[in-house]
């Protein structure tokens, strides 16, 4: 069997085509003989010459982007615009909020929500297990939060109710999280 040995421009973790036998050069362990994408996720195209490395970074960026514009074309403007009237106008009060500049904040954050829980969905779906994962609930509370000290900010008003802000802020985090967990699912069991 032939062996790589590598030379000195040639990083750790990288994986060569020699002879059709796929080899990831790594530093010994105790526990493994052999390393496949351990320290760095490259591709071997088809074609490429002996001892090319091409990293699939850029392609798995590519592909995120168009899964992401795939699950926005799913969205309406109506159905974000019916939430913004159900959970935030109220706590609003006096304040204009339809066509201002608030507006495109919350509507900023219901689009990062419905995204991530979408991709979070789109994975239960294709794993069959529902994963109860406390960093997700950690994300809702989180961007729930920066919206709500968004809107306190912006809005200026002595008058204005905190706890309903926040009550509302949330309760609009939590909407976006469930439509896009559902709509990652319906979109995962379609392709399955």
């Amino acid at each position: 069997m032939l062996s790589i040995q590598p030379s000195g421009n040639v990083p750790v973790g990288c994986i060569f085509l020699w002879s059709n036998v796929i080899k990831c050069l790594f530093k010994p362990s105790s526990h493994s003989q052999a390393c496949f994408l351990r320290l760095n996720p490259t591709l071997i195209l088809r074609g490429a010459s002996m001892g090319s490395v091409v990293s699939f970074q850029e392609h798995k960026r590519l592909k995120d982007w168009e899964v992401e514009k795939k699950l926005l074309q799913t969205l309406s403007m109506e159905d974000m615009v019916y939430a913004s009237e159900k959970h935030l106008i109220p706590a609003c009060g006096d304040f204009q909020f339809r066509h201002s500049f608030l507006e495109e904040i919350c509507m900023d954050v219901a689009i990062e929500t419905f995204i991530s829980s979408a991709k979070r969905g789109m994975i239960e779906a294709r794993t069959g297990k529902a994963q109860d994962n406390p960093a997700d609930e950690e994300q809702v509370k989180q961007r729930a939060t920066e919206l709500k000290a968004f809107m306190v900010d912006w809005i200026q008003d002595e008058h204005i109710n905190r706890g309903q802000i926040a009550n509302g802020a949330e309760a609009y985090v939590q909407h976006w999280w469930q439509v896009g967990l559902k709509t990652g699912k319906d979109r995962a069991q379609l392709r399955l």
